[in-house]
């Protein structure tokens, strides 16, 4: 590539290569970030730490952003829509053209982790008020009272879901010093 012509061959030397990358950068301060299933759009967090913002951005045709989401985790789900924590650690359902957030009805439970099982059912990581000793995965459905999904004592975390609904996977730890896997075969 020394020779005066070089110009003319970068980039079809590039492409042959894999070298040729078009970037954007979209962000100097983001963390957590999720791409959508589509790849159609992107999410990070931002902002300090105590107040994260959560921003929603459209790649599609060119980078823009949707929304800025006080809250954090969130999730990509089928179907144009996500979930995340808000501000206050309700567990909110986002339409992901607009950035408009519905609360989920998760009546006192304390929530974190937001993921989508089979069939784009919202489910969370959650604990009774006060209970330190365990938590659970729960599922939500539009307007209906939160449906505990696991029965075992310990800390349910790391979940992820068969998108067919035939098992939920998460680590279970009794104490924190202990950690196993679980898998749950759901029928």
């Amino acid at each position: 590539m020394k020779s005066p012509a070089a110009a003319d061959y970068r980039d079809r030397v590039a492409l042959l290569t894999g070298e040729l990358f078009v970037t954007t950068e979209l962000t100097t301060d983001g963390r957590n970030t999720k791409i959508s299933p589509d790849g159609k759009y992107v999410a990070y967090e931002t902002g300090a730490a105590t107040e994260p913002v959560t921003r929603l951005v459209s790649l599609d045709p060119a980078a823009k952003t949707v929304a800025d989401l006080k809250g954090t985790a969130f999730a990509f789900g089928p179907s144009g829509r996500g979930a995340m924590l808000d501000g206050t650690g309700a567990l909110v359902t986002v339409d992901i053209a607009t950035g408009a957030a519905k609360p989920a009805n998760t009546g006192t439970l304390q929530k974190a982790a937001p993921f989508f099982g089979a069939n784009g059912a919202l489910l969370f990581v959650g604990a009774e008020a006060g209970d330190t000793t365990r938590n659970d995965i729960y599922q939500v459905a539009d307007g209906g009272a939160p449906m505990r999904l696991t029965t075992e004592a310990g800390f349910k975390a790391n979940p992820l879901a068969d998108p067919s609904g035939a098992a939920l996977v998460y680590t279970v730890a009794a104490r924190s010093e202990e950690h196993t896997s679980e898998l749950q075969s759901r029928g």
